[in-house]
């Protein structure tokens, strides 16, 4: 499985996706998650978007990004410092790869990424009724939080599940 960054050729396959119910249902509204896209090297350049490739085959939309940067956008958190603070959504967006195993990998995978920026903490909000995630998210070592808000996983590189 490898990241590929999202070409304006990817946007067409990730809007159907993101149209798809299963999908849809946690990722409306659709035309807000395709503006950013499509601003990806302009407004949301701080934003890092792939695709998820298995074999070459796209199977699914990931990212990343400093909380930081999010504040104006985001009501669940607030972040003071830059480049410490990260978070992460992802989709598989073909049906035949649910429930494989493959978005635990993407998770850890985006994990690593972060890592690799020197981030020292992951912190995400899936729906609460979102059993799927969760359980991905805990199979990846998020805990929740005390307020029971997000989820999050402290960062360093011996905690690598």
């Amino acid at each position: 499985m490898i990241f590929r960054p999202i070409e304006n050729s990817d946007i067409e396959l990730i809007e159907k996706w993101l149209n798809k119910p299963y999908i849809k249902e946690r990722f409306d509204p659709v035309d807000e998650w395709l503006y950013e896209i499509r601003k990806r090297n302009d407004e949301f350049s701080w934003i890092h978007h792939f695709v998820v490739l298995l074999d070459k085959l796209p199977i699914g939309f990931c990212q990343f990004y400093d909380c930081y940067d999010a504040n104006d956008l985001e009501d669940w958190y607030d972040i003071t410092i830059p480049k410490e603070v990260y978070s992460l959504d992802y989709l598989i967006g073909e049906e035949e790869f649910l429930s494989k195993g493959y978005a635990k990998d993407i998770i850890k995978k985006l994990v690593l990424k972060v890592i690799s920026l020197c981030g020292k903490k992951i912190i995400v909000n899936p729906d609460s009724d979102n059993e799927k995630s969760i359980g991905v998210l805990k199979a990846n070592g998020f805990e929740l939080s005390n307020d029971g808000k997000y989820y999050y996983k402290i960062l360093n590189k011996t905690n690598i599940i």
